[in-house]
């Protein structure tokens, strides 16, 4: 409201056609909903700035003439959960959130640990049937002991992965329009003028998608040549040739509490595998926390089996004793009673 020049901020937009926006007022487009720019006519100064014309095209190809009265900054925000852990995951085995439940796929942490794998064991979907935000995914490291997270799903995007034509180390860059990339991505998308991200190996570094050399199929993928022009201070309007290596999924997630990590309908899958089973493993796995000092169960209502309760109503290391062992070697072996509900604790 201050008049504060968008210019001292980020750089002259001077190739605005092709770019995408968002409409703010007065009704805010849904998100994600992408307004093109296809058309430009300069008033002169060579940038976009008031007094300009612009033509724009919604997605479903209606077209408007529209007058620039100014070009102005605007800040997205939203609240942070406390505590706020950002976390940034790379597929590695090419999944889409087209294909739907993530299951069974492979992670690559990005940030703040990079090169931590992690296994997508469970997923709790938001109704939509895709990977999207207000998703929960229950995640397992690899190699590394007791490493199971809960993450919240607060944003999915497309990550370019790029090598320097110069050559040096590997760069991620998520791709910032508001929601995935498409599959495939051509030429159509014609997406000249969006942000990226860097996410690695310089967090948080602005760039816009100044130059696609397409490698001849018409579609982004491996071994085409972009150009990216940084956006901000020190190196802003330095233009940066990049090899593609691939496009693949990225998530920024929120590592909260589990939501309700006992499996319905019963419990019993104390080592929490994905098919939850309750099997010979379940049983050793309760063996060895109890008697040698192994690893404590990922999700004590799993182990609890026979719902005791010591009074405060929730799920924990004290409510975990002898009884549960011989509960559960019981319904095993001897027909004994089923493994009390998830949902009910004082109900077998």
């Amino acid at each position: 409201l201050e008049g504060l020049d968008p210019n001292s901020m980020i750089a002259p937009i001077t190739q605005p056609i092709g770019s995408y926006w968002q409409k703010a007022y007065p009704r805010m487009s849904w998100f994600g909903q992408p307004y093109q720019i296809t058309g430009w006519v300069d008033n002169g100064t060579g940038i976009l700035d008031s007094c300009d014309v612009i033509i724009i095209r919604d997605e479903w190809g209606t077209v408007w003439n529209v007058h620039v009265e100014a070009v102005e900054t605007d800040i997205l925000t939203k609240p942070l959960p406390d505590p706020y852990i950002n976390e940034y995951d790379h597929n590695i085995d090419g999944y889409r959130p087209i294909h739907g439940d993530p299951t069974g796929t492979m992670w690559h942490e990005l940030r703040p640990n990079y090169c931590d794998l992690w296994h997508a064991d469970k997923w709790l979907d938001n109704g939509d049937g895709v990977l999207s935000y207000c998703d929960t995914l229950m995640f397992r490291g690899l190699y590394m002991e007791d490493s199971v997270l809960w993450k919240h799903v607060e944003e999915v995007t497309g990550t370019l992965v790029l090598v320097p034509e110069e050559g040096g180390d590997t760069v991620y860059m998520d791709y910032m329009c508001g929601r995935p990339m498409a599959e495939p991505f051509t030429f159509a998308d014609y997406p000249l003028g969006t942000f990226f991200h860097e996410v690695y190996p310089t967090f948080c570094r602005l760039y816009i998608w100044q130059g696609w050399g397409d490698n001849g199929n018409q579609t982004l993928d491996a071994g085409d040549q972009l150009s990216m022009r940084s956006v901000l201070p020190p190196d802003s309007g330095t233009v940066y040739p990049y090899i593609v290596v691939d496009w693949q999924t990225d998530i920024m997630t929120t590592i909260i509490e589990a939501p309700s990590c006992c499996m319905p309908p019963i419990r019993g899958n104390i080592d929490m595998d994905a098919a939850d089973q309750i099997d010979i493993s379940d049983l050793v796995y309760l063996v060895d926390y109890m008697f040698t000092g192994g690893p404590a169960p990922t999700c004590w209502a799993e182990a609890n089996v026979d719902c005791s309760d010591d009074g405060n109503g929730v799920d924990g290391p004290e409510d975990i004793d002898i009884s549960d062992l011989v509960y559960l070697v019981d319904y095993m072996f001897n027909q004994g009673p089923t493994p009390c509900r998830c949902d009910c604790a004082d109900c077998p």
